[in-house]
């Protein structure tokens, strides 16, 4: 795993209260335990403090996944 892997799953086992060990870039809003729509906001504000990353209010919806979110800040992160 590297390190931005590894920050995003710790961003969202905190958020989900979640072991990490349960994480992986499979893990979803449809499969994972506790990731709600409620859950699903928390997630986003913690990723963009985490990374320091703003993201734009359309692509929020669409970072349903760990592994969105992975390629998501691959993508953007400078």
């Amino acid at each position: 795993m590297d390190d931005i892997l590894i920050k995003i799953i710790d961003v969202v086992s905190k958020c989900l209260k979640a072991n990490k060990n349960t994480l992986n870039l499979d893990s979803d809003i449809k499969n994972t335990d506790n990731w709600d729509s409620l859950a699903h906001v928390l997630i986003v504000i913690n990723i963009c403090d985490a990374f320091s990353l703003k993201f734009d209010e359309d692509i929020i919806p669409e970072l349903t996944s760990i592994r969105k979110i992975y390629n998501f800040i691959k993508e953007n992160k400078k």
